[in-house]
């Protein structure tokens, strides 16, 4: 019997694999707020390829810890509604994603100063009613109080600060 494709890599290669694709983000979002503060028009179609990465990754390590592969530390609501997330969209993200405009209460400039509060255009998780596939009622009450409305960002971040104990000091 052949050995189950997530049993086959090392969960510290998956971590890897997301930092890697979150740190992406990070430089992406930082290179558009710059050319904002410029006062240049951006596209946050340039943001989405990270995300999108990021997001299959977290993914794939929210699936190593329900099938008890690993331990992530952070909510399980959060995780429950990240696999609701993805068993609805099928590695589809844009189909759970939108741009929508969202508060942000403070900016630190690359000045040193501070805008605040703000709204801008980001990428959030789509209204449950607008998230494809079918139902499955154990993973809405999450999804529509964990991500719904919710930059990816926050979900990707607790992700992050959960997997610690599989990174390399």
């Amino acid at each position: 019997m052949a050995t189950p494709a997530l049993n086959r890599v090392a969960p510290e290669v998956y971590v890897r694999g997301f930092d890697d694709a979150y740190s992406r983000i990070a430089q992406v979002t930082d290179s558009l707020l710059e050319r904002v503060g410029a006062g240049e028009t951006v596209d946050l179609l340039e943001a989405f390829v990270p995300v999108f990465e990021a997001l299959n990754w977290a993914a794939a390590l929210s699936h190593l810890e329900s099938a008890g592969t690993i331990k992530i530390d952070m909510d399980v609501e959060e995780l429950r509604a990240l696999r609701f997330a993805r068993d609805r969209a099928h590695h589809h993200w844009v189909t759970a994603l939108e741009i929508a405009d969202i508060h942000v209460p403070r900016l630190l400039t690359n000045r040193g100063g501070v805008i605040a509060p703000m709204v801008v255009r980001a990428w959030v998780w789509v209204p449950l009613s607008k998230l494809p596939g079918r139902s499955d009622r154990k993973g809405e009450s999450s999804y529509k109080s964990k991500l719904a409305g919710n930059a990816p960002g926050l979900v990707l971040e607790n992700l992050s600060d959960g997997l610690n104990a599989y990174r390399q000091p």
